[in-house]
C-alpha cells in the first residue's frame, strides 16, 4: 500500500468512532485480547509469487522493548499492545493472488467477537480496504485491517487494548499503513456488509 492510497483511515472518524464506542482503555497490564491474534500463516504461500515482501511479527516483548525507544502517545498506545503483525505482498502484476488467498483471513474476521467498522471501495482503482475490531468487556482489544489491491495485499493485526484515537500515532510505522487519512465523501465510504449466516 503506497502512501498516497493509504489516506483512508480518516483521522477525524477514527476519533468520532472511538468517542462514540468509549473506546479509552486502561493501561494494566491484561490478558484481554489474545483471541484477537489472527492466524495469518495462509498468507505464507503468497511470498513465492510476490515481488516484495514485508513481514513483520512483534510478540509481547517485542512490542514492550519497541515502547522503551519512542516517547508520548506512541509509548502509551505500545505499553498497551500484546502484538503487532502485518504482511505485506506486493506483485508485478495483476491477477497474481485471488480472493481464494484471503478468504481464511476473512473467516476469522467473521466469527464472534470481530465487528466490521470501515469498508471503503476505490471504484477506480479496484481497492478495497476493510476495518474490523475486536472488543471484550466494553474494551477495544484488537484490530484487523484488510487492504486489497489489484498488484498488492495487506494485513495489519494489531493485538491488546487500545484507544482507537491514537492509533495514528502508528500510521507509518512497523510497515503499519498511515491512519491519518484525508476525508472521503459519503458515497466512498460504504456500511460493512452484514455478516454471512
Amino acid at each position: 500500500m503506497n502512501t498516497v492510497n493509504a489516506n483512508r483511515f480518516v483521522t477525524p472518524v477514527i476519533m468520532a468512532i472511538a468517542l462514540s464506542m468509549g473506546a479509552v482503555v486502561a493501561a494494566a497490564p491484561s490478558a484481554l485480547g489474545q483471541s484477537a491474534k489472527l492466524d495469518l500463516s495462509a498468507l505464507n504461500k503468497l511470498a513465492r509469487k510476490a515481488s516484495n515482501v514485508t513481514n513483520v511479527s512483534l510478540g509481547p516483548d517485542a512490542v514492550a522493548l519497541a515502547a522503551g525507544h519512542v516517547s508520548g502517545k506512541q509509548q502509551k498506545l505500545l505499553q498497551r499492545l500484546k502484538g503487532i503483525y502485518v504482511r505485506d505482498y506486493e506483485f508485478s502484476k495483476p491477477g497474481e493472488y485471488s480472493r481464494r488467498d484471503v478468504e481464511g483471513i476473512l473467516r476469522q474476521l467473521h466469527q464472534a467477537g470481530w465487528k466490521a467498522l470501515v469498508n471503503v471501495e476505490e471504484k477506480k482503482t479496484g481497492e478495497v480496504t476493510d476495518i474490523y475490531i475486536m472488543r471484550e468487556g466494553g474494551e477495544t482489544v484488537g484490530m484487523a485491517i484488510l487492504d486489497v489491491e489489484p498488484k498488492e495485499l495487506t494485513v495489519v493485526n494489531l493485538v491488546g487494548p487500545m484507544n482507537l484515537a491514537e492509533l495514528g500515532g502508528l500510521g507509518g510505522n512497523f510497515h503499519i499503513p498511515p491512519l491519518a487519512l484525508q476525508h472521503r465523501g459519503a458515497s466512498s465510504v460504504k456500511k460493512p456488509a452484514a455478516k454471512p449466516e
